[in-house]
């Protein structure tokens, strides 16, 4: 969620980066709901934690935050490789982190974000450990890697 001034930078961010920061949904009205993908959500406080940041600085992670939603606020819902996780793992092709029960490791790169407006930053990357032999098969079941280099 940001304010309504920064909502069509980050849209840009997003279409100019769409492999790092695919967004799926915006929702504008109060309520932050997503009828089309999630027709009973509200994303004031369906999600595990928030992450509230001001001026640059982390200052909170709530479980809910109606309390500073108001109507100059516009929620995007953007993908994530958590997105496949249990789909690997279903496929018999478990991620590592995910057998146990930890945090996919994540690393921010030097890899520079297409900047847009306001918005500029560099790339995080996750990893998934797999044996040789799994690769193929595992980046055969992701869309995002279709039509590029293994």
């Amino acid at each position: 969620m940001v304010p309504r001034a920064f909502a069509a930078d980050l849209a840009d961010l997003c279409a100019r980066n769409p492999v790092p920061c695919p967004a799926r949904r915006s929702a504008a009205r109060a309520g932050a709901f997503v009828p089309r993908c999630a027709p009973d959500a509200d994303l004031r406080t369906d999600l595990g934690r928030y992450r509230v940041w001001r001026d640059g600085v982390l200052v909170a992670q709530p479980a809910d935050v109606r309390d500073l939603w108001d109507g100059d606020l516009v929620a995007f819902l953007i993908g994530c490789s958590f997105t496949f996780d249990h789909a690997l793992a279903s496929a018999g092709l478990t991620p590592r982190h995910y057998a146990l029960e930890r945090n996919v490791p994540m690393y921010r790169t030097r890899v520079p974000l297409a900047p847009a407006g306001a918005l500029s930053g560099t790339m995080v990357v996750s990893m998934r450990p797999y044996r040789g032999a799994d690769i193929e098969r595992r980046a055969r079941g992701h869309p995002s890697l279709s039509g590029r280099p293994r």
